[in-house]
């Protein structure tokens, strides 16, 4: 049995369609499930436009799953060789299910995405760092897979927390290719806009598209959450814009650039983080001037199209639910060493 602990839906976000794309995924392979609700007090109206989650709903989130799947462990539904697949393994349950299997010696196996952490120099929680650093730890022991979205975001784990490295499997992020493909049919003819559409958060640098459109103030601009779209109006932008940037220092796979480029977009980035491995030099940008001349370069026509890091999500949601012996099954006859790379070493 699977027992499917999904992330709450937040509008706007790829929260929604991953829950979505997951469950036809899991009933159309007849993967037997158990659904865990996510439930939060404020519903799908908590997290304004540009957000990316309220701490109140997170934990409450987290709380009432966690109390779900004790019931059902107290009902005789959680059995040998279950698997448990969270769909954001920083979560504070996390830890209990070593203790539950330490106790009971019941044989489950917890899996699932890991998406950010406090270990990251940028992200917004690295202010957290003290307090989380040996929580997050806690959560690479008490896991038994974990899946990261790019290679980029795997080495600065490694190179700042102990963790046994055979865990980790790296896979795309499933895309939203129900909505996508349907805008993408439409055949909407493009026009010379710059598309923005990080969030409002320091790590994104919003500040830097107000630079951008100062320096060309001829071209139009679209900046999504600024102009707070909704979301048939923010695939709809996509599709009628030729550029894509982003001036992000912190990204461990880019929902918004791959769909932009999906729908068409030329994609000018920065030369760090993820997008190193998922598009060539001639999109990544050195420094603010060479990012504006990438752009003038796709406005005329001599940057060119390319394609989305992800093509399609059969392969990603295979990995994820594959009921195969697993790497920890082999691995948990021997004695684990964990990582232990100094958090200045290099990878």
């Amino acid at each position: 049995m699977l027992h499917y602990f999904p992330l709450e839906h937040i509008p706007n976000r790829y929260t929604t369609h991953l829950d979505r794309d997951v469950q036809e995924y899991l009933e159309s392979n007849k993967i037997p499930y158990i659904y865990y609700e996510p439930k939060t007090p404020n519903g799908d109206k908590s997290v304004g436009n540009g957000n990316f989650l309220n701490a109140v709903d997170t934990i409450y989130r987290q709380s009432y799953q966690m109390t779900q799947f004790l019931e059902n462990w107290s009902r005789g539904k959680v059995n040998d060789g279950d698997i448990v697949f969270i769909s954001d393994l920083w979560n504070f349950a996390v830890a209990g299910f070593n203790y539950l299997k330490y106790f009971t010696g019941k044989k489950i196996e917890v899996r699932g995405l890991f998406h950010a952490g406090a270990f990251t120099d940028s992200d917004i929680v690295h202010n957290l760092e003290r307090t989380y650093h040996g929580f997050e730890e806690t959560l690479f022991d008490c896991c038994d897979r974990m899946f990261l979205a790019t290679n980029d975001f795997k080495n600065d784990l490694l190179s700042k927390r102990f963790v046994d490295e055979r865990k980790i499997s790296v896979v795309p992020l499933p895309l939203d290719f129900k909505n996508l493909s349907k805008w993408k049919k439409r055949g909407i003819e493009k026009e010379d806009i710059v598309l923005f559409n990080g969030r409002h958060s320091i790590e994104k640098h919003p500040e830097m598209f107000e630079m951008l459109k100062n320096f060309r103030p001829d071209l139009k601009y679209i900046d999504c959450v600024g102009e707070k779209l909704s979301r048939e109006e923010y695939f709809e932008a996509m599709a009628r814009s030729r550029v894509v940037v982003s001036f992000a220092d912190e990204e461990t796979f880019g929902y918004g650039i791959q769909e932009a480029v999906y729908l068409g977009c030329i994609p000018v980035v920065p030369d760090r983080l993820c997008y190193r491995e998922q598009f060539s030099k001639e999109y990544r940008y050195s420094n603010f001037l060479d990012a504006v001349d990438k752009v003038d370069a796709a406005i005329s026509g001599k940057l060119l199209p390319t394609v989305p890091f992800v093509t399609e999500n059969e392969t990603t949601f295979r990995t994820w639910f594959s009921s195969q012996v697993t790497q920890f099954a082999i691995i948990e006859q021997e004695t684990l060493t964990p990582n232990r790379r100094t958090p200045n070493e290099k990878v």
